[in-house]
């Protein structure tokens, strides 16, 4: 703002921080057109059709994803919704990466009923986790990402692909359809409408 002469900042070093494979940073951005994207969501395995439609509908990383409890649906009182209040991210439970990343995300109608349809064929506790591995422990994402994800994409004839091509359709079909970029900012935790436009602009 031009109130003092120099940058107190400048010439720090900054600390050096590990690449985070769930950091949409890192990874370039990639999308699935329609036809590809309704193709990976019918062919894929059935115990693992909601994770992904979850990803796809509401453009969550796969760190919240698995990360969610069944507190985090609040499905019977006006406009469904899925709470993103932490995130698993190298085996550690924490809350989400930024301060925006806690959000409230507006489920549709469909994809509310099949969350409706899982908790009632799956009964548990509250604060128990919706998708388990086999073992009832917590997903791992690079185990499903090589023996689920990348065969999956194969067998539809997409592009490789990682979690985050589907928070990136996400994106994708929303610009295209015209969704207002703050309420699109909002809802993916991004920090500002402007990075979600400097990150997105090349889809406009």
């Amino acid at each position: 703002e031009g109130l003092i002469r120099q940058n107190p900042s400048q010439g720090l070093a900054l600390p050096h921080r590990e690449a985070d494979p769930d950091d949409e940073e890192v990874e370039a951005i990639k999308v699935f057109s329609r036809e590809q994207l309704t193709t990976v969501l019918l062919l894929a395995p059935e115990r693992h059709k909601l994770l992904l439609g979850l990803l796809a509908g509401c453009g969550l990383r796969i760190s919240e994803a698995i990360a969610l409890q069944r507190l985090h649906f609040q499905l019977d009182n006006g406009t469904p919704e899925v709470c993103i209040r932490r995130a698993l991210v190298k085996g550690l439970m924490g809350p989400p990466k930024s301060r925006r990343g806690r959000r409230d995300i507006r489920l549709s109608r469909p994809l509310a009923d099949r969350v409706r349809v899982h908790l009632e064929a799956n009964p548990g506790e509250s604060t128990d986790l919706l998708f388990t591995s086999k073992g009832g422990g917590p997903l791992d994402p690079d185990n499903l990402r090589k023996r689920m994800l990348k065969p999956l994409v194969e067998e539809a004839g997409a592009p490789c692909a990682g979690f985050h091509t589907f928070r990136h359709t996400f994106a994708s079909i929303h610009l295209s359809e015209g969704t207002n970029l703050v309420a699109l900012s909002r809802a993916l935790g991004h920090h500002s409408p402007a990075f979600t436009l400097s990150r997105y602009t090349h889809l406009l």
